[in-house]
């Protein structure tokens, strides 16, 4: 996978997380500490989204990308989908919306972060 196009997955998987995000916190059904839990988190993945597009601009100066496994990556993305499925139920539960932020999390979004 050549450098830019690992940049623009890994924006693209960020977008979708915080998107999720925003969309629990923005659910008035849920207590307002979790819905005020949910746009802390939102704001963490806004500003990893910065970086990540100012890293536009350093992308071309990569000899290579650095190693990354396809499937951390389709890992992550079948867990955003399944989340947001969940999502579109009305009754998502804090403790169901909680499994699936602490999934995602580790799934390996903190390593492509980091890549």
């Amino acid at each position: 996978m050549s450098p830019r196009l690992l940049l623009h997955e890994l924006i693209a998987c960020e977008q979708r997380i915080r998107a999720w995000y925003r969309a629990l916190g923005a659910k008035n059904d849920l207590p307002a500490a979790a819905r005020f839990f949910w746009n802390c988190m939102a704001e963490d993945e806004r500003q990893h989204l910065g970086m990540l597009q100012q890293s536009d601009r350093l992308v071309d100066l990569m000899a290579s990308p650095p190693p990354l496994s396809e499937e951390v990556l389709a890992r992550v993305q079948v867990l955003m989908t399944l989340a947001e499925a969940a999502l579109r139920q009305e009754n998502v539960s804090v403790e169901e919306a909680l499994s699936y932020t602490v999934a995602i999390e580790n799934a390996g979004v903190n390593e492509l972060v980091e890549r």
